[in-house]
Parts: C-alpha cells; sequence; structure tokens
C-alpha cells in the first residue's frame, strides 16, 4: 500500500475544507463526511493512529491559518467544523446503537 500517496491526499482533502473555513464558506455537509470517512479508512487500515491525524490536521491548520486549532478556535470561533473535530465519533455509535446491516445477502436479520 502506498502510504506516502494516501497521506498527501489526505492532506489535500483537509486542506480543501480549511481553506473553506478561512475564506467563510460553510463546509458541505457531504464534503465534511467524505473527508471523515478516509480519515476513519486510515485507522481502520492501521496505516495511522488518530495522534497522527491529529498532528496533520495541526499542521495543515497551521499553514493555511497560520496558528494552532486551538488559537483559530479560541480567535475565530465561527471558523470551525460544525462537528468540532473530524475525528468525532458519530453519535450512534457513542450511544451504542447497533447497525444491522444484515447478512452477506443482503438480507435483514
Amino acid at each position: 500500500m502506498e502510504t506516502e500517496r494516501y497521506f498527501d491526499s489526505l492532506k489535500e482533502k483537509i486542506k480543501e475544507l480549511f481553506v473553506m473555513i478561512h475564506h467563510g464558506h460553510a463546509v458541505p455537509a457531504e464534503q465534511r463526511r467524505y473527508v471523515e470517512g478516509f480519515m476513519h479508512a486510515s485507522l481502520d487500515l492501521q496505516i495511522a493512529t488518530r495522534q497522527d491525524l491529529e498532528a496533520l490536521m495541526e499542521s495543515v491548520n497551521q499553514e493555511v491559518f497560520g496558528m494552532s486549532i486551538e488559537e483559530r478556535r479560541k480567535r475565530y470561533p465561527e471558523h470551525g467544523l460544525s462537528s468540532g473535530t473530524a475525528l468525532e465519533t458519530p453519535t450512534y455509535q457513542r450511544r451504542g446503537v447497533k447497525i444491522d446491516l444484515g447478512d452477506e445477502e443482503g438480507n435483514a436479520n
């Protein structure tokens, strides 16, 4: 697996979001979820840790805004992702809801 290419692509995707935020545009929910999914895939494939992803986001934020994420959130509270972080655990998982996707043939159990 080409992890370097993966991380280059992820960095560009995160940068697109941060540039939109920097310019005062709302990040479309679909685009935010796509990047979140991309990040979660790296966790599932065990090619990154949460700390790796947080460091990447911090680095890109520094590049775009010239300050840390924490500084940006304090100075510009309106410049943020609606979820607070692209690594936030979905609500249904935090509440312990199990989703039944059915068996391999697509039949619900």
